[in-house]
């Protein structure tokens, strides 16, 4: 059997068998370990191959209960969980796998149920990847994840900038705020509409430098940007945004007029959290903003329990000097 692993959805052909790239014994201490679960031989066959291909160590597991026990042997640097398995499932395998370790955990879905995978997000997950986006898309965000687990998810940098609660957490009587980026009004109301649905406050632009003005303005949980706007392109808005102190309270989603898998991976090379493009699926969009701002609150969360831990650990210190 021969997989397809690039782009789109996944197909495979006969007669060939796939090819298993072997380790080098003394190359293994070095790699990332990668636990992938997954009940479907096949999807668990290319996957594998296309991480070994990628130069990670892979062990696999066929449901949950395997997943656990994997993952306690090997303790991997980011587990990829199928979501629906027998046995164990993924959201209660996210969730145990979350008391036990702070690495990147990837829900990997087959179909768009937004409850479902927003709950996941809320268990533990750190991100979501549909079956249909194709292999390699799932091999690109995995080596994002693993990356940006090694510089740590920002909240202890945030928190060492000083940064004060009020800008990572809302206040009592405060509404959360999207900023939409977008040149056509009707595509504006539709994500507009969508988000309204969460009580979320919609501030609108229609331009890279208004979108930038605004996020700093507002301080919003989400920001939707259009991939080409009149002054730059939502790549553009992307690396402005990187700079923006509490860029790991905000999630970006770039939202395209037709589907591009190269546009994709390089929005979310840039920062994207999500790559939706037209026709709206209205499931789909309301899956990516609402798992977008889900993820957003949890950092804004993070930074708030760090303040507060220093705060207290000073005021014991002062009142032991004082004592």
């Amino acid at each position: 059997m021969r997989y397809d692993i690039g782009y789109g959805y996944l197909t495979s052909y006969a007669p060939h068998a796939p090819c298993h790239i072997p380790f080098e014994a003394q190359g293994m201490a070095t790699k990332k370990k990668i636990l992938v679960v997954e009940d479907d031989g096949d999807m668990r066959k290319m996957l594998v191959t296309a991480l070994e291909m990628a130069e990670y160590q892979v062990f696999e597991a066929k449901d949950g209960q395997e997943g656990l026990q994997a993952f306690l042997s090997y303790s991997p640097d980011l587990a990829l969980l199928d979501i629906r398995m027998p046995k164990i499932g993924g959201v209660q395998l996210c969730e145990l796998l979350r008391h036990r370790t702070k690495a990147p955990i990837v829900m990997f879905s087959g179909v768009d149920d937004r409850e479902e995978v927003v709950e996941a997000i809320q268990k533990g997950a750190t991100d979501y990847v549909l079956k249909g986006s194709g292999v390699k898309n799932v091999v690109d965000r995995i080596t994002k994840l693993i990356a940006g687990a090694n510089q740590g998810d920002g909240s202890q940098e945030a928190a060492d900038r000083g940064e004060s609660d009020d800008k990572f957490s809302l206040k009592d009587n405060d509404v959360p705020v999207a900023v939409v980026v977008h040149k056509d009004r009707k595509a504006r109301s539709e994500i507009k509409d969508i988000l309204r649905q969460s009580q979320i406050q919609v501030r609108e632009s229609q331009t890279g430098e208004e979108a930038i003005t605004a996020v700093k303005r507002f301080n919003p949980l989400i920001v939707v940007i259009e991939e080409r706007l009149a002054d730059m392109t939502a790549n553009d808005v992307l690396k402005e945004l990187k700079k923006h102190p509490r860029r790991g309270g905000l999630a970006a989603i770039v939202a395209a007029g037709r589907r591009s898998p190269e546009a994709q991976r390089r929005a979310m090379y840039y920062g994207a959290q999500d790559y939706i493009h037209a026709p709206w699926d209205d499931g789909r969009l309301a899956m990516a903003l609402r798992t977008g701002m889900v993820k957003a609150q949890k950092f804004r969360d993070e930074v708030k329990r760090i303040l507060a831990q220093r705060r207290a650990a000073k005021e014991a210190q002062s009142k032991k000097k004082a004592s």
